[in-house]
């Protein structure tokens, strides 16, 4: 039926197109719309709409269920790096077996990323009892950080340490009392190197006063307010982006 009106209303505005181009093109007949047809079509046409509405409001709180959950474990995580990194926190049962051979044979080990002209190498000196870092940037203010090709920083200067992924790849973000280094996966071995890197630290939390004496010595990054505004515009951004795929 809505077929067959369709059909006959296409014919009447081709005929009036002919008409204005100068042809004598007679006007076909427009039969009334039945009324029960119209309704039957108008009440199709709502349910559609509905179910459209309701795909939506479904899509949506999908969304936001997605972000919830996102930024809960992101919360959590926040909290358990929080809470290992946490000055006060004692030192781990077995603090120092993985360095401990290290310092006993008075031996070097070292892992670096020889793929680059620029290699970068964290090596650790159980004789010296200094971990040497070449080609980092020890992050200690919000800019102006430059990379060092040499960096000796002895193990006591190691204050906490902890290893993200993202997209494949690992990054082990090391605080320092020179500030905040990341050691990628570039390096070989990353895991040997990181589990190191963390009995050190574990090992320093066995002395507490000497310890949280060198985490006073941390620098403290201070945010400028321009680093506030370029913040705050991100999260803005973010929040408008977010509102307009919602609401498309």
């Amino acid at each position: 039926m809505w077929a067959a009106q369709k059909e006959r209303a296409l014919a009447f505005e081709q005929a009036l197109k002919e008409r204005k181009e100068g042809k004598r093109t007679p006007l076909p007949d427009l039969q009334p719309i039945n009324p029960e047809v119209f309704e039957a079509g108008l009440e199709r046409m709502k349910r559609r709409h509905r179910i459209l509405a309701l795909q939506n409001q479904v899509m949506a709180g999908l969304a936001i269920t997605v972000f919830a959950w996102f930024f809960y474990f992101q919360y959590r995580a926040y909290m358990t790096r929080r809470h290992l990194e946490s000055a006060e926190r004692p030192a781990g049962p077995g603090a120092g077996q993985i360095v401990g051979p290290l310092i006993a044979q008075g031996s070097i080990f070292s892992a670096r990323d020889s793929d680059h002209s620029s290699a970068t190498e964290v090596a650790i000196d159980g004789k010296r009892l200094v971990v040497v870092f070449r080609n980092y940037t020890f992050v200690s203010k919000f800019v102006g950080n430059r990379n060092r090709s040499l960096a000796e920083l002895d193990f006591g200067e190691l204050l906490a340490g902890s290893i993200t992924r993202h997209k494949g790849r690992s990054y082990f973000s090391l605080r320092t009392t020179q500030g905040k280094i990341v050691v990628s996966d570039d390096v070989q071995p990353f895991d040997k190197l990181t589990e190191t890197l963390l009995d050190i630290i574990e090992l320093n939390r066995t002395q507490p006063d000497t310890y949280r004496a060198a985490r006073a010595r941390e620098p403290i990054v201070q945010t400028p307010w321009y680093g506030w505004l370029i913040l705050a515009a991100a999260v803005a951004t973010a929040v408008v982006i977010g509102w307009r795929v919602l609401a498309s």
